[in-house]
């Protein structure tokens, strides 16, 4: 549309509604709508801001007519005024009192005001020094500038020519020299207090006033002055020059901190009272001496930033000075009387009637906590290396105590006086000694079931006592649920948490005492790996040899003792891995902590438990690997020496010595032939397992029993019995190789003593090589056997095997026990090889009378030998081969308890 054409002109309007739509001329409509809204708000904007301008600038022009007025009225009435101090200084004297009465002339009245200046400044120093020794600082620098306005006054104002006056006083200029020098004695006596963290806030303002007036300076350089004196005074406190004790100079420091924030808020802040430095020039100026009284106060942003930036550098230097300090301090009693002393110090600063949250938010915009920026993480610190040391001093002791027992067990072999000797090397001589009168029963029946020797319980007792007195020492800082007297606190009324840091020390114990069996431990391991390397050396040495390998084997033996019993022994070593618990405590602790819904949850309690076990559980792995390491040393000896001595008489036994060795049981056989007329036959079985297989057998289980078959660890014991049945098979392997083909005779014994003590040993199904080979093995000598004669033989064999089992049980009971053949042998073996014998034979070692019905028990009197009714005819079929023993069919796992 054209610019300046009216809406409501009809030809406009019919063009507009001939040109669009309805829809369109709405929005046309909205649109002209919205922009005549626009310029309205437009208008009233632009008129309300220069209308607000309009009103400032009166405002502003009226004030600046206002504050012209009133500085040209003060500076009329500071000429009065100054006009006024000039009369009255030189004409009335220095307190400006005029006396009523007093009509004397001119002349006169000038001349008592010189005296009376001059006697005011004779009189200074000795005023002055008086006010120094009360500490009054500000009362001195008052007759300081005294006695300087006085000496002005003399030199420029007076009537009489100054030159005449000195020579009518010549004492004068001296009078000023013994007094000028106070100016600086005043300053450095007012810094000097400022540093004083023990005087009172007002002792502090009158000596920051003095140091105003004196240097003509401002409350905010006033403020960082005092500062700086308080951050020399604190570092003053670590000097070497300073007699007193390590907990006084920790209080001095806490005193320190917590003084210059009350100061602060006292003195140059706003508080209940007013600012106490402007209260104290007020007070000073209400004699009319020329002080400062209209001073500009610190700004709060400048006193926060200021504060902020001293707090930091404080702990800066108190970090490095406290540290120094603490190294003095060697025991946790004496860091807990410290940290007691602090939190007796600040609970007495609590007790101020402005609360120390609200004194911090004044001077410093936030909370401060005295002890835990200044002082608990270098205590911390301090603690951690005093339970270093001391854990490291128990490790080394137990180091000694470990070398001195072996050097005594070496020098007192062969002295049959010395019982710990003897006992250290054959623990079955003390398991079955008689009670001493040094331990109780209770305590030595312990020892004997855990077979722990006296030296190896003199050892840990003395490492144990140790313990506790670290323990006795930590307890001064770990945390008791209740104040002083059985009082709960509230955490309201302490300054800090006095036992926060509980968890912390629990942990640096738990560490500490894990550092130390570790340590122990690393000591074992490398004189076991001495012991190892001079094993090996004589192994291939001359056989005189065998006593010092002994000596040797059973130092060996001595260190793994220890260190499995070490645990046991130590309690107190395990309330330390357990962070100062003990383990059914834990257990109470984790399921009442379990939430509701899942405290029968096995799976949360055993997770929470492990959690606190974890160093406990640490420890014992590797005291048991130590262990286990210790005794495979006398594993492979033992095995090696008992299996050297079973090779050589294997290899050197033959048909005439076998058969004179063992013992063989006769069996009558009645047999009927084919026209079944009854005849009878006589065969031979073995009767018990060769000689010098029941001496090697026997003489293992001596060994066991030397070093305590009862407390053998299960690992120790399943190794143990792997090893030596390794060893042989590998004995009958090479005696087959060397061999070949032997008689039957020697083959039925080599076959039984091969299946007693592939039963005795009972390995693993699992082994498939070791299944293997004693199959091999057992197939050789079957084979060395007439197929005939081994069918009619083996059910007799397999009966007198289990005889033989049973037989030796007892005597063969450590191999029994770590082997877990017993099941076996009294279990699933009998039932499957039993035949027909009834049940009350099968538990029989004896030889049983035979026709006697009502003493089916009663055992034969003469020599072994049975009668066996067996229907086969004489000349038939032989029976088929039958089937070889498989020796993996019976085994079982082993079953092993260690105790």
């Amino acid at each position: 549309m054209a610019a300046g054409r009216v809406w409501d002109n009809e030809t406009d309007t019919n063009a507009l509604f001939q040109q669009h739509t309805v829809d369109d001329i709405r929005q046309i409509e909205r649109k002209t709508r919205m922009d005549i809204e626009r310029k309205k708000e437009d208008l009233r904007q632009m008129v309300g801001e220069r209308y607000h301008e309009l009103i400032d600038a009166a405002d502003t022009i009226a004030a600046m007519k206002v504050f012209a007025g009133n500085v040209v009225g003060y500076i009329e009435q500071m000429y009065g005024q100054c006009r006024e101090l000039k009369e009255t200084h030189q004409c009335r004297g220095m307190t400006g009192h005029v006396d009523p009465l007093d009509t004397k002339s001119e002349k006169t009245s000038g001349v008592l005001s010189l005296a009376n200046q001059l006697k005011m400044l004779f009189d200074t120093p000795e005023k002055v020094w008086s006010a120094l020794e009360t500490q009054q600082h500000l009362e001195a620098a008052r007759l300081y500038l005294q006695a300087q306005d006085i000496m002005t006054g003399l030199q420029t104002e007076s009537k009489i020519s100054y030159k005449h006056f000195l020579a009518s006083f010549p004492i004068l200029q001296r009078q000023w020299s013994s007094v000028s020098h106070f100016k600086s004695t005043i300053l450095q006596e007012s810094k000097l207090l400022l540093g004083n963290h023990r005087a009172s806030p007002e002792t502090t303002a009158h000596s920051l006033c003095a140091i105003l007036l004196l240097e003509n300076s401002t409350p905010r350089q006033a403020f960082t002055d005092f500062l700086v004196a308080r951050k020399a005074a604190l570092q003053g406190l670590f000097h070497s020059s300073r007699q007193s004790s390590v907990k006084s100079q920790v209080c001095d420091i806490v005193s320190m901190v917590t003084s210059t924030v009350r100061h602060i808020e006292a003195v140059f802040t706003h508080g209940e009272k007013g600012c106490l430095l402007l209260e104290v020039l007020r007070a000073s100026n209400e004699s009319n001496q020329p002080l400062v009284v209209s001073l500009p106060l610190v700004p709060h942003d400048l006193m926060h930033a200021n504060c902020a930036e001293w707090i930091s550098t404080c702990v800066q230097d108190v970090g490095d000075g406290l540290r120094k300090l603490l190294t003095f301090v060697n025991s946790v009693k004496g860091l807990a009387s410290i940290r007691d002393a602090v939190y007796s110090l600040l609970q007495q600063d609590s007790q101020c009637h402005i609360p120390w949250s609200a004194t911090c938010q004044s001077v410093l915009g936030r909370p401060l906590s005295v002890w835990d920026e200044f002082i608990k993480a270098l205590v911390l610190e301090q603690l951690q290396a005093i339970l270093h040391g001391q854990f490291l001093s128990v490790a080394n002791q137990g180091e000694k105590l470990l070398a001195s027992a072996l050097q005594q067990l070496t020098d007192n072999r062969g002295n049959t006086g010395n019982e710990d000797g003897s006992f250290d090397r054959d623990v079955a001589l003390f398991v079955w000694s008689e009670v001493t009168s040094s331990l109780t029963s209770c305590n030595s029946l312990g020892l004997r079931a855990r077979a722990c020797t006296p030296s190896a319980s003199r050892i840990c007792s003395n490492l144990d006592s140790q313990f506790g007195d670290i323990l006795k020492d930590a307890q001064h800082f770990l945390c008791t649920e209740k104040g002083e007297g059985g009082v709960t606190i509230s955490a309201q009324d302490v300054p800090f948490e006095k036992f926060s840091d509980t968890r912390d020390i629990q942990t640096a114990l738990q560490s500490s005492g894990s550092l130390s069996v570790t340590r122990v431990c690393l000591w074992v391991e490398h004189e076991l790996e001495n012991l190892e390397e001079i094993l090996r050396q004589a192994k291939a040495s001359s056989p005189d040899t065998a006593i010092e390998v002994e000596n040797h084997i059973d130092s060996c033996v001595f260190l793994g003792r220890c260190c499995h019993s070490v645990l046991e022994e130590c309690p107190n070593l395990q309330w330390i891995l357990l962070g100062g618990q003990t383990l059914d405590s834990i257990h109470h602790s984790s399921l009442r902590r379990a939430p509701r819904r899942v405290r029968g949850s096995k799976l949360v309690t055993d997770n929470s438990i492990a959690s606190l076990t974890s160093q406990l559980d640490e420890a014992r792995k590797r005291l048991n690997s130590v262990y286990v390491a210790a005794f495979r040393l006398w594993q492979e000896w033992a095995c090696g020496v008992l299996t050297d001595h079973l090779n050589h008489c294997l290899q050197s036994n033959d048909v005439v010595s076998m058969s004179n060795a063992t013992a063989w049981e006769s069996i009558k056989l009645s047999e009927e032939t084919e026209g079944g007329k009854p005849i009878q036959s006589t065969i031979e079985v073995p009767f018990q397992v060769s000689v010098f297989v029941m001496k090697f057998l026997f003489g293992l289980c001596q060994e066991i029993n030397r070093i305590s078959s009862h407390a053998l660890d299960r690992t120790v014991g399943q190794d143990l019995v792997r090893v030596v049945f390794e060893k042989v098979v590998s004995c009958y392997e090479r005696y087959h190789t060397r061999r070949g083909r032997i008689s039957q005779r020697l083959a039925v014994q080599n076959w039984f003593d091969v299946n007693f003590m592939c039963q005795l040993f009972n390995t693993s199904k699992d082994d498939q090589e070791m299944n293997s080979r004693t199959k091999s093995l057992t197939g050789w000598l079957e084979s060395c056997i007439d197929p005939f004669d081994l069918s009619v033989l083996e059910p007799f064999l397999q009966s007198n095997l289990t005889r033989q089992f049973q037989r030796c049980s007892v005597m063969l009971g450590p191999l029994v026990s770590l082997s877990g053949s017993a099941a076996v042998w009294y279990g699933g073996h009998e039932r499957k090889h039993g035949g027909s014998r009834s049940t009350q034979e099968q538990h029989n070692v004896l030889p049983l009378s035979q026709g006697i019905p009502r003493f089916t028990l009663l055992p034969h009197h003469s020599t072994p030998s049975r009668t066996v009714q067996r229907n086969q005819t004489l000349h038939g079929t032989r029976q088929p081969f039958a089937h070889s023993i498989s020796i993996a069919s019976y085994l079982k796992p082993s079953v092993y308890s260690a105790r």
